[in-house]
């Protein structure tokens, strides 16, 4: 069909690379998944450009998952610079689908942009610049809270284990510049969310979020035990 290749076909064909390509990083294969990464990139890019305005939401949010998936597995192998300008990249986007949507923006899309938020915190926070990587665990709570008020009963156990996970990880910002009330502030915020989780999934509570519960008990116990708490710090460990 060449030229005459029609843009949902393309989308669709985007679509799948995107979704080997998760397959891929599934089983390990990094080299492999980012590749199909750069082919789904590719595909909407180019119908980025060809259809301007026309270029969907679908097809704007699809495009930013690519980018932020592509960048998680770029900082895995220690390129922080090549994922910060992909996580950049999927954030201008779903911030510009969020500004044009209001409040039909969807909680799935709030979902991966905080997500990225997150992704971008952790890279900068990995790269020693702490404020920005503040600023960006802020927002990306401020979303995830946002979502748990609108939802209730349909916050999803990924939204909830990406919260918790960023108050772990801002607790650990906060502690390392000094901030030990505020980071048991977070680590608490965290316990109590992965605590939930595990009571609600039971034998579906996952090993990482259990390495992640485990971990937050560890900092808090930390913290606790510099401020003279022994007491705590070791129900904690």
């Amino acid at each position: 069909l060449g030229a005459q290749f029609p843009p949902a076909m393309a989308h669709g064909l985007a679509q799948v690379y995107l979704n080997r390509g998760n397959a891929l990083l599934n089983q390990g294969d990094a080299t492999a998944a980012l590749e199909d990464y750069g082919r789904a990139i590719a595909i909407w890019e180019a119908l980025r450009e060809q259809l301007g305005a026309q270029f969907s939401p679908a097809m704007a949010g699809s495009l930013a998952s690519a980018y932020l998936n592509r960048g998680v597995v770029l900082f895995s192998q220690g390129d922080a610079t090549a994922a910060l300008l992909d996580f950049g990249r999927a954030i201008a986007m779903l911030e510009a689908l969020r500004a044009q949507l209001g409040a039909q923006f969807p909680p799935a899309m709030a979902h991966g942009l905080a997500q990225v938020y997150l992704s971008r915190g952790n890279a900068l926070f990995g790269q020693g610049d702490a404020m920005a990587a503040l600023a960006d665990y802020g927002r990306a709570i401020a979303i995830w809270e946002a979502l748990r008020e609108q939802l209730g009963g349909e916050f999803s156990p990924a939204m909830a284990n990406g919260l918790a996970s960023v108050y772990m990880n801002r607790g650990a910002a906060l502690s390392g510049q000094g901030g030990a009330t505020a980071a048991l502030e977070d680590y608490g915020r965290a316990i109590a969310i992965w605590e939930a989780l595990r009571e609600q999934l039971g034998a579906q509570f996952s090993p990482a979020m259990a390495d992640n519960l485990a971990g937050a008990y560890g900092n808090c116990g930390v913290v606790l035990f510099s401020q003279g708490d022994a007491t705590a710090a070791l129900l904690d460990f």
